[in-house]
């Protein structure tokens, strides 16, 4: 309804405010005003991880999921928070199921990346992650991941030529500038630290 359109359009724009309070308030409004609306739901659950909540935004989640279609968006969401709650095994799932829904999206194979590379599973964290950056995500946050995974399995110079590229994008990206000067020493490995 029009009423939730106005809604969702105030989160939004609070939310690049960067007033999450007075979002979070607007996306509960939402809620409160369309409670069978999927897509208030999944803004919630966005306004709520933004705040750190993470169980209450996988609940939102959850609800969006069973309101609405399940859409690539709302699994990638899904497959972050279950991150943050060190649920890794389902967030693989979740991506799984939203590169299903939507091969094109490149979030989720760099988010299957990221997990892959976490259990150094290095062939697969760089496959899905080199997906991701054949399909056009170039987010910084994204991409100094494969950054990393290059240099975990020894591509010094395609580790150093991306996190060049990600140091121009945002030269205080701090996994950045880390693994600049590891580049720059010869340390042996990002992950050796973690």
């Amino acid at each position: 309804d029009d009423g939730y359109a106005a809604n969702a359009l105030q989160t939004i724009l609070i939310q690049k405010l960067g007033d999450y309070r007075q979002a979070l308030a607007a996306a509960e409004g939402a809620v409160a005003r369309t409670p069978r609306n999927a897509e208030a739901w999944w803004r919630l659950g966005r306004v709520q991880t933004r705040l750190g909540d993470h169980r209450a935004a996988l609940a939102s989640y959850q609800q969006a999921m069973q309101l609405g279609p399940r859409t690539a968006e709302l699994e990638d969401s899904v497959a972050q928070v279950l991150i943050t709650l060190g649920r890794d095994e389902e967030a693989k799932a979740a991506y799984g199921r939203a590169i299903a829904l939507d091969p094109l999206r490149p979030q989720p194979h760099y988010g299957l990346g990221t997990l892959h590379g976490k259990a150094r599973h290095w062939d697969e964290a760089l496959r899905e992650s080199e997906m991701g950056w054949a399909l056009g995500g170039r987010e910084v946050a994204l991409v100094v991941g494969l950054c990393e995974q290059y240099w975990e399995v020894g591509r010094k110079a395609d580790a150093s030529t991306c996190v060049t590229d990600v140091l121009k994008r945002d030269p205080e990206n701090t996994r950045g500038r880390a693994l600049r000067e590891r580049v720059r020493t010869g340390a042996r490995s990002v992950s050796a630290e973690r």
